[in-house]
């Protein structure tokens, strides 16, 4: 007789095809959920990082400011199609990352950069 397998091993593909794609449409609208990343994986506990982050899409020309635990996981669910400002297009891709210790730190650096409504700001801030 076969001995039940283990279900406990994490595929990564099957771990992102599981995540459902999600309906942003400004803060608060998506779980917390959606921002976090996997702290613990085979027993071992990981240092968690928050990201603010700034996207670009050629196609809009608009760039998209966000936060993040799992900046990976984040910008695949930005290029799938949702009903959100970032599904409009699927060319999104990094272009500015911060990183820091508290979700907190993370939170407020987005919410400082969304204040500035400036293409000019943003842009120097980018290097651009």
């Amino acid at each position: 007789m076969e001995e039940p397998q283990d279900d406990r091993k994490i595929n990564r593909e099957v771990v992102f095809q599981d995540i459902p794609i999600l309906h942003r449409e400004g803060q608060g609208f998506e779980s917390l959920r959606a921002h976090k990343g996997f702290p613990c994986m085979g027993g071992l506990f990981l240092y968690t990082m928050f990201y603010t982050y700034i996207l670009y899409s050629r196609v809009l020309d608009k760039f998209y400011i966000g936060y993040t635990e799992n900046l990976e996981a984040r910008l695949i669910k930005h290029n799938q199609f949702h009903k959100g400002f970032t599904g409009r297009a699927k060319d999104w891709e990094i272009k500015f990352v911060e990183g820091f210790v508290s979700k907190t730190e993370a939170m407020s650096r987005e919410k400082q950069i969304k204040r500035w409504k400036s293409r000019k700001m943003i842009e120097k801030l980018i290097g651009k």
